[in-house]
């Protein structure tokens, strides 16, 4: 659900008075994270997720949430251990059995996530990405093909598996992966285009596929204009500033450079 302006200020004033009636309601403080994560209110974002963990530790849900917003954002290293207590938490959610392996594969520790997916068995699409990652691309076909067959990606995930094990098929497969995101791992794929398929991938949801930015194998990209501009737009650029560049990142002219 998205929310306007008049949307935002009518869900702020009731959570006002639900506040003053009651300052620790932790559904109030969730519903307030979720909007201003909505609107890139990246501030009360977090600090909204961190009043509802002071209020409930033991939150796995909220924790892994908290830990996705600070991944969507490039803070990797201290996503991995809010993640990690979200798992020890509930290894079953859906949330932690999701975000837990493929945080791993954001920091290409890839040998590691591999088990951790046979947790969820719903993972399909990220665990092709981790079989392509570790170069194993027949585990990535085999993948693909296990796919949903009413998914409108497979078709691209199967394309791409065969290019990766004939690369002289990348030609022939492009009209099936064009926009979809198995289409990013082409060997040749120009970084303002990788990056433009990225930010058009951006949801405000909790969802894996924004992180994509994060991962060393697409380091080129964090390389582009549209990088840049990616990071005003969100105002992720902002944030940094104010609150410590991630790990990976450090001030450069006007932007950031990003390892």
């Amino acid at each position: 659900m998205e929310y306007n302006e008049d949307e935002r200020a009518e869900a702020a004033r009731e959570a006002a008075t639900a506040l003053q009636l009651d300052p620790n309601q932790i559904e109030v403080h969730a519903a307030l994270a979720s909007i201003a994560c909505r609107t890139d209110d990246l501030p009360q974002c977090l600090d909204e997720y961190r009043r509802v963990l002071k209020l409930d530790p033991t939150d796995s849900t909220m924790r892994a949430a908290y830990a996705g917003r600070l991944a969507y954002i490039g803070y990797i290293d201290e996503a991995l251990p809010q993640i990690r207590m979200a798992w020890d938490v509930d290894p079953l959610s859906p949330e932690s059995s999701l975000l837990y392996p493929w945080l791993l594969d954001v920091k290409g520790r890839h040998d590691e996530a591999l088990p951790l997916y046979t947790v969820n068995p719903h993972l399909t699409d990220l665990r092709w990405f981790n079989a392509v990652w570790r170069r194993d691309y027949a585990a990535a076909r085999d993948l693909a093909a296990a796919m949903p067959k009413d998914s409108k990606f497979t078709d691209s995930f199967i394309a791409a598996s065969e290019a990766l094990l004939d690369p002289l098929r990348w030609p022939q497969v492009q009209p099936r992966i064009a926009g979809k995101y198995a289409s990013i791992e082409q060997p040749d794929i120009d970084r303002e285009t990788a990056m433009r398929d990225i930010d058009a991938w951006w949801t405000p949801q909790v969802s894996p596929v924004p992180i994509f930015l994060w991962v060393p194998e697409f380091a080129h990209v964090r390389g582009s204009a549209a990088f840049q501009d990616f990071l005003v737009r969100h105002h992720i650029l902002d944030y940094w500033r104010s609150h410590g560049f991630p790990t990976q990142c450090r001030p450069a002219g006007d932007g950031a450079h990003c390892d």
